[in-house]
């Protein structure tokens, strides 16, 4: 189990002692993730079962994300990545990704309208080298 989605994912009270909580440096994206590594770094593994059906109430098929959930995904990225010292290459590849991405948004003209994820994604990289965790500003 690399990580199971915080959706759906059901955990062991006796996993607690040795894995914790949620990390509330996260908020919100990426905290299952995290959890997850703990988990297997403490030795308990995962099951996921493919017959299961999960209705995820409020996500829709025309969802489009806001620019919230762009400075989240992006920020807690490179945190998980952070917190659980990926490696220099690692970490440079989603920093690189993450630039590749600004530019997109900044110079192609198919992108203009993704200022405010232009913008929410530069918050994110700065915020994130600046250590500013938790709720977002946004």
């Amino acid at each position: 189990m690399p990580w199971i989605s915080g959706c759906a994912l059901l955990i062991r009270v006796s996993a607690l002692p040795s894995v914790g909580l949620f990390d509330e440096d996260f908020f919100l994206y990426c905290e299952e993730v995290e959890w997850c590594i703990r988990a297997l770094k403490a030795g308990h593994t995962g099951l996921i079962v493919p017959a299961a059906h999960l209705w995820h109430k409020g996500v829709r098929r025309d969802y489009q994300p806001s620019p919230r959930v762009t400075y989240l995904m992006a920020r807690n990225n490179l945190q998980l990545l952070k917190k659980h010292r990926a490696g220099a290459r690692i970490m440079a590849g989603a920093i690189a990704g993450h630039l590749r991405t600004l530019t997109s948004w900044s110079v192609k003209p198919r992108w203009r309208g993704r200022r405010a994820h232009r913008d929410a994604l530069a918050r994110a990289m700065i915020d994130f080298y600046r250590g500013s965790f938790g709720p977002p500003p946004l």
